[in-house]
């Protein structure tokens, strides 16, 4: 019984041995043929100026070119759902063909057959395919969407106040401001390897906004505004105190290439201090405001070059013009330890004309907290 199925198992072995033997020789000569075969035509996925050439020989992708050439158009995919063409005879098309077909051929393995069928061969040649580049340049600038006056600016995104959030990212937008330059070369490079289509958004041909709403910079902007939207500063001058909310503070505020500044038109600081206060100590009340991002406005000190602080007529007019400009500011900041009755005369003022007040000390809790 044992021995029947030995011989029975063989017969199977034996089978199977032959079965795997025909197999490989059958690989063999397949692989065989294949290298020989392709000793004279193009490796498999061998693309010569975007014209598949696998399996032809040199006379054969001669008349696959002269053809594509014959017939050629390019499609430009825009913006908006847009498209435009360019003729092969736009251009001036056309083939000239010397020995570069027959080099790559040479260059090629034949052996290697197998190793190209996952591993493309891709071949550009200027020598094949010529045109007139004045005409093509032309032909550019003729698109519709190299019109500047109908080009939209790309825009950054942003920040915006939001009723439930505090604040949230405006999504960037991405505009049909057309990036010239690398256009030019792609347009180029599509014509010389007869590319049928050229995505202007793959291609990277427009000019992108520099904040989109994925930037990390944004992002971090995004959080410190929320948490600078909560802040109360409280300050005293005087026997007044104040509560600067941090509402207000965002108002002073703009976003910049997706970080927080302050914005120039909203930073224009009213310098309220003491007339007996020194040159030099008012210089550094002035330079500190500066330091923190505000454009100070200091009327004692601006006016002290032509007005005489001895005579009466001078000092009313300092008085009005100094009244003049406090309208035009953003906010008061009162410096100095001390407030006099020409000080109160303008926080009282500010206060009527719901003008922000705050102290130096006021402005220096803001910037940390920022």
């Amino acid at each position: 019984m044992n021995s029947g199925n030995e011989q029975g198992n063989k017969k199977i072995s034996k089978k199977g041995t032959i079965i795997a033997a025909s197999v490989v020789g059958a690989l063999v000569v397949i692989y065989l043929a294949g290298s020989i075969f392709f000793q004279s035509h193009y490796l498999p996925r061998t693309v010569i100026n975007g014209i598949s050439c696998t399996g032809k020989n040199a006379d054969g992708v001669k008349d696959a070119i002269t053809s594509e050439v014959k017939n050629y158009k390019l499609t430009i995919q825009e913006r908006g759902k847009k498209s435009e063409t360019i003729t092969g005879k736009d251009v001036s098309i056309s083939v000239e063909f010397d020995d570069t077909l027959q080099n790559i051929l040479k260059k090629q393995n034949g052996f290697k057959w197998v190793v190209t069928l996952f591993s493309p061969e891709v071949y550009e040649s200027k020598s094949i395919v010529s045109y007139d580049e004045v005409a093509l340049k032309q032909q550019m600038n003729q698109l519709s969407c190299m019109n500047k006056d109908k080009m939209k600016p790309p825009v950054d995104a942003t920040l915006k106040e939001d009723k439930k959030d505090g604040y949230v990212i405006v999504k960037e937008d991405l505009g049909t401001t057309v990036d010239e330059e690398a256009f030019w070369k792609k347009l180029q490079d599509s014509v010389l390897n007869l590319q049928s289509e050229l995505s202007m958004d793959k291609e990277k041909c427009y000019v992108d906004p520099k904040v989109k709403e994925d930037s990390k910079t944004l992002k971090k902007t995004l959080a410190k505004m929320k948490s600078l939207k909560d802040v109360k500063i409280t300050y005293t001058f005087g026997d007044k105190q104040e509560v600067l909310a941090g509402t207000e503070i965002c108002k002073w505020m703009k976003v910049e290439e997706g970080k927080a500044v302050v914005d120039d038109e909203q930073a224009l600081a009213y310098v309220c201090c003491s007339a007996e206060e020194g040159k030099t100590k008012v210089q550094r009340y002035c330079r500190k405001i500066y330091e923190l991002g505000y454009v100070p406005i200091c009327p004692q000190y601006s006016f002290s070059p032509f007005l005489d602080d001895g005579d009466a007529e001078d000092m009313q007019a300092m008085r009005r013009m100094s009244h003049q400009i406090l309208r035009r500011c953003r906010m008061v900041v009162v410096c100095g330890k001390e407030t006099t009755g020409t000080m109160n005369t303008e926080i009282s003022m500010a206060d009527r004309l719901h003008i922000i007040c705050t102290t130096l000390d006021g402005l220096s809790k803001i910037k940390e907290n920022e």
